[in-house]
């Protein structure tokens, strides 16, 4: 009796595979902070004014929205800022933590400490909250 049983799940799960019910290995969601499972996550929620100035030095930066898409990967030299419209939740990395950074109104802040790698991820948060 077992050894029908064991036979016909055996049976249905070859047939099923080559008729193609089950779902490729690619569909299933990855969950690697990457900012969600589908290509629409960098277009939900509206963009906010972000500044980033080199405060303390020169800096490397590499700034992604909400998607995960690299929206700055560069450069800022001694006292430069750039200013960029970004989807949050926002993700930054700088090789410098005295790099400032403002999302939306708020006040400018350092990253980390000065000459340290500094990484981030923001959320604006909505005025009056």
């Amino acid at each position: 009796m077992i050894a029908a049983v064991m036979g016909a799940v055996l049976i249905w799960s070859v047939a099923r595979l080559v008729m193609g019910g089950a779902e490729p290995a690619g569909k299933d969601p990855v969950l690697n902070m990457s900012g969600g499972v589908s290509d629409t996550a960098a277009t939900q929620g509206d963009p906010v004014k972000s500044t980033l100035t080199a405060a303390g030095g020169g800096a490397t930066l590499n700034i992604r929205d909400g998607g995960g898409k690299i929206v700055f990967d560069g450069n800022l030299a001694f006292g430069q800022t750039s200013v960029l419209k970004v989807v949050p939740p926002i993700r930054i990395y700088t090789t410098d933590g005295s790099v400032l950074y403002a999302v939306g109104g708020a006040k400018p802040k350092p990253l980390g400490e000065t000459g340290v790698e500094a990484n981030k991820t923001v959320v604006a948060r909505k005025a009056g909250s």
